[in-house]
């Protein structure tokens, strides 16, 4: 049967959570069954989520640290949005040509008309070079605000003053950047930041969580992935824990969700099953899946988590307190904005012994100042939702309908 609707490309070349392929499964949900759909991933941990939906994934070689690098945070900046970038590949011509061949070869190989790009800066890059070269190509990116920068920034901003090193300067990068497009035959860039130009930028969160409100409209924003307005009552009295990567490799975060004297119940997708069985034993029930977001709201008190962006923002909604044990720059961002308006206690590195914790959740869930202020922060997002701008699918709908008439 001839298709009916374009081959669509979903790319993810960095990034450990769940939450950049959930992102992409969003996207899917949102594009019609008409669509063929294929995925490169670097890693095959939650290609399930695409799976399901009836996406084709393949394996494509990640961006990453270098083994130095990872021994040793101070070789590579984290400053910027920039710093990481250069820090996972951005910076190393080799893996830039390895990877922007790679992309070019699936792009042309499956017939693509359309990319969308999560954590992956060179299969967008990939893209520009394909759309130069004269195919019909339209370019989506999404992400939360915090992974999705305004192309017309001049330069990356510092979001963490106190956190931040810088170890590259962005014009050695670029002018190492135009040299290997050049050699692909494709115009340079004029700063870093333009590698985030897209046909559709897609940053799902709320404002609050956007390190970039001042250089981004509201309006451009898109509501992220909570989809009910559950009801804004007590709820339960469990406290519910996600943990997505590698939270459980901290013993006193292990120690800590063992001795909480509170009904625990738990997510935990990277885990093994002695892990797994551990928490068991110590009482917390241990979710084999996502659980439905009305269930949480049913049963939960106070959330844990280690302040992902996307979990950040269900929390917020569902009107409930959160303790946050960020895990990197990202997470402590975000969780810093969440601790700003007095929804989340957070607790960064080094101050993380098992006691702590337990007390911050035992603090947490007995505060009726931080529960009435996490449900009247609810209602403002809530609002936020009824009043937002055009919704995913009239943003698509363009974009979709002009590929659909070229088959």
């Amino acid at each position: 049967m001839p298709r009916t609707g374009p081959n669509v490309l979903l790319a993810n070349e960095a990034g450990a959570g769940r939450g950049h392929i959930a992102h992409l499964a969003h996207m899917v949900k949102h594009m019609g069954k008409d669509c063929t759909f294929y995925a490169g991933l670097y890693s095959a941990t939650h290609a399930k989520d695409l799976h399901d939906l009836g996406v084709e994934t393949f394996r494509i070689k990640g961006m990453g640290k270098t083994a130095a690098a990872m021994s040793n945070p101070g070789l590579e900046g984290y400053g910027t949005w920039g710093d990481y970038l250069f820090s996972i590949g951005l910076a190393r011509e080799n893996l830039v040509r390895r990877k922007l061949a790679e992309w070019i070869e699936q792009i042309k190989a499956r017939d693509i008309s359309i990319v969308v790009a999560a954590y992956a800066p060179l299969a967008m890059l990939a893209a520009r070079i394909v759309k130069e070269q004269g195919r019909d190509l339209a370019l989506i990116g999404v992400s939360t605000g915090y992974g999705l920068p305004p192309a017309s920034l001049d330069s990356f901003p510092v979001l963490l003053p106190d956190l931040a090193l810088s170890t590259r300067d962005e014009s050695d990068v670029l002018t190492m950047l135009n040299g290997v497009l050049a050699d692909f035959g494709a115009s340079p860039l004029p700063k870093i930041p333009a590698l985030y130009e897209v046909d559709l930028a897609v940053p799902l969160c709320f404002s609050f969580l956007d390190p970039y409100r001042k250089w981004r409209k509201p309006e451009d924003l898109v509501l992220p992935l909570v989809n009910v307005q559950p009801e804004l009552g007590q709820g339960g009295n469990e406290v519910f824990v996600y943990f997505s990567t590698k939270e459980l490799n901290e013993p006193e975060i292990v120690q800590a969700l063992c001795d909480l004297p509170l009904p625990r119940r738990g997510f935990f997708p990277a885990a093994d099953d002695a892990m797994k069985q551990r928490l068991a034993a110590s009482g917390v029930i241990v979710e084999n899946g996502p659980v439905p977001i009305d269930l949480l709201a049913a049963r939960s008190a106070l959330f844990l988590n280690s302040a992902q962006g996307g979990v950040i923002n269900m929390c917020s909604v569902l009107g409930r307190p959160q303790v946050g044990l960020p895990q990197h720059l990202e997470q402590t961002f975000n969780a810093r904005r969440a601790a700003q308006q007095g929804v989340m206690e957070l607790l960064e590195r080094p101050n993380r012994k098992a006691e702590t914790i337990k007390n911050a959740l035992m603090r947490c869930y007995h505060s009726a100042t931080m529960q009435a202020r996490a449900r009247a922060f609810s209602a403002d997002l809530l609002a936020q939702m009824a009043n937002s701008g055009p919704s995913l699918g009239q943003r698509l709908a363009p974009f979709l309908g002009a590929r659909r008439a070229n088959i």
